[in-house]
């Protein structure tokens, strides 16, 4: 059977590799109202910035404190959203309209939407919930914008899993599979 590939994103550049960053028992220190030191510099970075991002979590049950304790240090705008969320195609437009700077969510973003010039942030990364295939299209959502076609992705874990490593391996491939390609076309 043949294979096509597809290695470069519809602007023509790569796929932003992953950049891992342990941590320790997040939800630990999320229920006590604390953000772990390194999510907590990368958002305290984004409010002098203005950068947008989306916050991935691995379930529903932790997008409300995640988020609340974002804004009980911090005075960017953001709100969650997931699958079975009422008011999903409301939240998903306001961040669209740059009304929010993020948006804290669960894998229901991981396709279909694209918000250009975004950096994403794993809290999690290392959870069962997020596969292979997850996060490989969690680090597509960052950059798809010919001004800004890279970013952050930033896998906030305690511990570096099969599942992340494949993940790795299979962006690195695609691009290396894209540099060929843009290799040639020049």
């Amino acid at each position: 059977m043949d294979a096509s590939f597809l290695p470069l994103r519809f602007h023509q550049h790569l796929l932003p590799e992953l950049t891992f960053s342990r941590i320790g028992d997040w939800r630990k220190q999320i229920i006590k109202n604390r953000l772990p030191r390194k999510l907590k510099i990368q958002i305290e970075k984004y409010q002098k910035s203005g950068q947008r991002f989306l916050l991935f979590v691995p379930k529903v049950s932790d997008l409300k404190n995640t988020l609340e304790t974002i804004e009980s240090f911090s005075e960017i705008k953001g709100l969650s959203v997931h699958a079975a969320d009422p008011e999903r195609k409301s939240k998903v437009q306001q961040m669209r309209d740059r009304k929010i700077q993020f948006l804290v969510t669960t894998t229901i973003l991981e396709r279909g939407v694209t918000f250009p010039g975004i950096d994403v942030i794993i809290l999690g990364a290392d959870n069962q919930f997020f596969s292979v295939n997850a996060i490989v299209q969690i680090a597509g959502r960052v950059g798809r914008n010919k001004d800004r076609p890279s970013g952050l992705v930033l896998a906030l874990i305690e511990e570096k899993t099969q599942v992340l490593i494949r993940a790795s391996r299979q962006i690195r491939f695609m691009n290396e599979k894209g540099l060929k390609q843009l290799n040639n076309v020049q």
